[in-house]
């Protein structure tokens, strides 16, 4: 009993002058947290985190759901070209050229217009609805700008947005090797579209882009004979209808042009090119 004396003594003091055991530390350190986060001002930071990182997420996901079109818009030109003033209306001529392995339509393009001193007087968006087949290319004549106010020195045009068409079969590589050598010179084409074409055998937009290579370095005979290939493969290809029929006008021969002009325009009623053709010629014929 003298033992337990003492200890019992040392508690009673230590519960006397000592530290009481409690929780209110963590008590405190919990409402301190919650009122921070429950202020005004912390709440809007959080907000705005999370708008920030919902905006991310956003063009994270556009990204990748546009990078094809994005990755075609890199494979297309565009040029203004015959600019004119009409009733204080800029119009100019639009010449797309088109270097992916896929047609392309319902395109979209901005425009500048600047003027003497280098500042914009106009721009705008304008939309050109046709279709211009793969690797190759299509003028809209007469195209209205906008209003112009100022004094124009030089206009600039890119595309904003346009919408693909069909797959092709090829694999990607070979697709990509086609969009570069859609953009080289008529005479660097000839052979690279060759060896294109024989590793490619039953892509009919090789077979007309070799069929114009040929034609732009006057070989009309092997022009003719690899566009009438085209066709053969692809008898529902407007395209390749229309090329043979300006080979076939160029050779001298009118009557195969009529016939494949005919053809071109029954497979492409609204293409421009195939328009102002038949426009130039007179409405093609198939009678003898």
């Amino acid at each position: 009993m003298s033992q337990e004396q003492p200890e019992n003594q040392d508690q009673q003091s230590e519960n006397q002058y000592g530290r009481i055991k409690t929780n209110f530390l963590d008590k405190q350190a919990e409402q301190n947290a919650a009122s921070i986060f429950q202020s005004l001002p912390m709440q809007i930071l959080m907000a705005i985190a999370a708008i920030g990182l919902l905006f991310v997420a956003w063009k994270a996901a556009d990204f990748f759901v546009n990078l094809e079109k994005n990755n075609a818009i890199k494979n297309v030109m565009l040029k203004l070209e015959k600019p004119i003033l009409r009733d204080g209306i800029a119009i100019a001529d639009v010449k797309v050229e088109n270097f992916n392995a896929r047609p392309i339509g319902k395109l979209g393009f901005r425009y500048n217009i600047l003027g003497q001193n280098g500042a914009t007087v106009d721009s705008g968006e304008v939309p050109l609805p046709d279709t211009v087949p793969a690797g190759d290319a299509r003028t809209f004549t007469n195209v209205k700008l906008g209003a112009l106010t100022g004094n124009a020195a030089r206009m600039q045009a890119e595309v904003t947005d346009l919408t693909l068409g069909p797959k092709s079969q090829l694999p990607a590589a070979q697709e990509s090797r086609f969009s570069d050598m859609a953009a080289l010179k008529d005479e660097e084409k000839v052979e690279q579209f060759k060896q294109f074409v024989a590793d490619n055998p039953s892509f009919v937009p090789g077979e007309i882009e070799l069929g114009r290579a040929y034609a732009a370095t006057n070989d009309l005979d092997k022009a003719i004979a690899v566009l009438s290939k085209a066709v053969e493969l692809e008898p529902k290809n407007g395209n390749a209808h229309f090329h043979l029929a300006l080979v076939y006008q160029r050779d001298g021969h009118a009557h195969q042009a009529s016939q494949e002009l005919h053809k071109a325009l029954d497979l492409l009623p609204d293409d421009p090119d195939v328009q102002r053709t038949v426009q130039y010629f007179g409405v093609p014929t198939t009678d003898e």
